[in-house]
């Protein structure tokens, strides 16, 4: 009986080897079995932010869902900046030049 058990032992041992060797063939490619959300493209509002639906995956959100929101909001970050430097760059009003008037004469000797 100990012999049984030690060869069924080595066996499953064996196969397991086999097995994560690659031997065996490969996994099937996942099947999506859920739609994908739609998602959002720049420029993105603070409403649009939170509505942001992720699809799942086995270890938690898919990846590339992610990356693609985090690019949307990144461009909109730099839309944004871009505004409000343009928006400070008009708004600043470069000092008044002297003229002739307001200008003091030269000292003369």
């Amino acid at each position: 009986m100990t012999v049984l058990f030690a060869l069924i032992v080595v066996v499953v041992v064996a196969v397991a080897a086999i097995a994560a060797s690659g031997k065996l063939g490969q996994l099937a490619d996942p099947i999506r079995d859920r739609p994908r959300p739609p998602q959002p493209q720049p420029p993105l509002a603070a409403a649009t932010v939170t509505d942001i639906r992720f699809g799942t995956a086995l270890r938690g959100y898919r990846m590339d869902d992610v990356d693609q929101a985090l690019a949307a909001l990144t461009e909109t970050l730099y839309i944004r900046e871009a505004q409000l430097a343009a928006m400070s760059v008009s708004n600043a009003q470069p000092p008044p030049e002297p003229t002739a008037e307001s200008s003091p004469s030269p000292i003369q000797e």
